[in-house]
């Protein structure tokens, strides 16, 4: 894994790029501190996606819960910015 500052980072993006594009991971530091990882984007078709809705089926009532979690998140979201 390649390491470079934030610096050379913004001084050489495109070179950057390229070479996340050809597989490299680089691990970039500020201040002598790891703070992100610049990996190759992963490529796919959505063969992967269809795989998986083929192997597993639906949970009964899955739809329904995850509704229900919607209106508990807006609502509950709603009532916090209605205090504030």
């Amino acid at each position: 894994m390649k390491v470079m500052t934030a610096t050379e980072v913004a001084r050489n993006l495109s070179a950057v790029l390229d070479q996340a594009e050809h597989g490299e991971t680089i691990s970039i530091t500020r201040g002598g501190r790891r703070i992100a990882l610049l990996a190759p984007a992963t490529r796919t078709n959505g063969a992967d996606l269809i795989a998986l809705f083929a192997e597993h089926e639906t949970l009964d009532g899955f739809a329904e819960d995850v509704e229900e979690a919607r209106r508990t998140v807006i609502d509950g979201v709603s009532a916090e910015w209605d205090d504030a």
